[in-house]
């Protein structure tokens, strides 16, 4: 196995983040309320964030569609800033991200368990190129460290939800992650992955339930350690992992020694 670092090198596949920043703080989040917040940040985009409505019912009702297959174009998270509750997505669909930073009310309030929060600021993330290390018999797979921004959702094929508890590896897992990420692919670039393949090893997950639109969701919280094809890290990393990606769930972050810091400090109040 190789272990040169290697990159994903043009802008259009770096990805981008935009950053919104609320007035009021939200504090940290307990896991059985990510559910209700996210749907009501959720509502917040469609109801009051988006001011194009032909795009807003695009979005919301189908989502990005190419053939037969449709994604929701993105994934956020939310969590507390430094002065107050911030809201991060991410896209691989540049109409996506267009419409978000040209669309913005400044005066629409997001409420939240009968609190406002006004968005003071809206921002692009400076750009992170995505870093990884080439792995596979002739490098050709993608090795990268990631963590969870917001909590994983995974779905059997019977509709069960499916959580990672101990450190290690799950071929099923693998699976549901690797079949996932690869419709999103296919769905945005148009084009058919040859040879998907993928492995997370968790460290140190952990799983909770939360309330998602009356219904219980069951997720995992973790650090992953992820080799898998260069399109679907890259797909991963800018529009999330596993499902209920336009509800809040399943944003990840490359790891770097500034972040995993951070990290433990959050792993230490769970």
């Amino acid at each position: 196995m190789k272990n040169t670092t290697s990159r994903v090198k043009a802008d259009k596949e770096e990805g981008m983040r935009v950053v919104i920043d609320f007035d009021n703080d939200i504090g940290k989040i307990p896991f059985q309320k990510i559910g209700t917040l996210n749907h009501a940040i959720s509502s917040w985009f469609y109801g009051s964030f988006f001011q194009n409505g032909a795009y807003t019912k695009k979005v919301h009702d189908e989502g990005k569609v190419i053939g037969n297959r449709r994604v929701k174009p993105f994934v956020f998270a939310a969590y507390q800033g430094k002065t107050g509750m911030r809201v991060k997505l991410a896209s691989v669909d540049g109409e996506f991200l267009a419409n978000t930073l040209g669309a913005l009310n400044m005066q629409a309030a997001l409420e939240y368990e009968g609190k406002k929060y006004r968005p003071r600021s809206i921002r692009v993330a400076p750009k992170q190129a995505l870093r990884f290390e080439a792995a596979g018999t002739d490098g050709e797979l993608a090795k990268a460290s990631l963590f969870c921004l917001s909590p994983i959702v995974l779905r059997t094929k019977d509709g069960k939800y499916a959580v990672m508890a101990e450190d290690g590896n799950n071929e099923e897992i693998d699976r549901m992650i690797m079949d996932n990420a690869t419709r999103k692919y296919e769905a945005v670039s148009g084009k058919k992955l040859e040879k998907p393949w993928l492995k997370v090893w968790f460290h140190h997950p952990v799983t909770g339930k939360t309330q998602f639109k009356g219904y219980k969701t069951e997720f995992t919280m973790s650090r992953m350690t992820v080799i898998t094809n260069p399109e679907l890290l890259h797909v991963i990393h800018n529009n999330g992992m596993g499902c209920k990606n336009g509800m809040g769930f399943g944003m990840v972050e490359i790891q770097n020694k500034v972040n995993y810091k951070k990290m433990k400090k959050q792993e230490a109040t769970v």
